[in-house]
């Protein structure tokens, strides 16, 4: 299983992931050790979605 999410930045930039631990990759966004967290800077999850696999994730 894996979650594809969606981050919104302060200033309306969106960041589009998939992880398969969604816990573990929101804390590495806000560590900011993580392009998606350094693009964004404050960010909040606006949308996951849970998939079979990366590939099913991806289509």
């Amino acid at each position: 299983m894996v979650t594809l999410y969606v981050l919104k930045g302060e200033t309306g930039n969106r960041y589009v992931g998939i992880t398969n631990d969604l816990s573990r990759r929101i804390k590495e966004h806000r560590s900011q050790r993580s392009k998606g967290g350094q693009l964004l800077e404050d960010f909040s999850l606006l949308y996951t979605e849970i998939f079979d696999d990366y590939v099913t994730a991806r289509a």
